[in-house]
């Protein structure tokens, strides 16, 4: 039974970036990003918010696995362990 679900996620993965709605809906949010003051038109200024941003997450969801942690919620430290290492990732990627 969990295969089944493992490999149905798979393909429904596979289906959503060769179907291109990732894509999509990344211009999407560009867009709105741009239609909201919130895209420069300074380059660096740009790059420096996206590290900023990025940087940022990281702290946050490090805190959150702490206070998760704290309170004993095993699932929700492994969670947010797992995503502030995605976010350092990101963070990294601009260098």
């Amino acid at each position: 039974m969990i295969l089944y679900h493992i490999s149905n996620d798979i393909a429904i993965c596979k289906s959503l970036f060769t179907g291109g709605l990732l894509r999509v809906e990344a211009e999407h949010a560009a867009r709105f990003a741009e239609l909201n003051g919130m895209i420069h038109e300074d380059l660096f200024e740009n790059i420096r918010q996206m590290l900023e941003g990025e940087t940022s997450a990281n702290e946050g969801k490090k805190q959150a696995a702490d206070k998760a942690a704290a309170l004993g919620l095993d699932s929700a430290r492994d969670y947010f362990n797992e995503s502030a290492k995605d976010e350092a990732r990101h963070a990294r990627m601009f260098f």
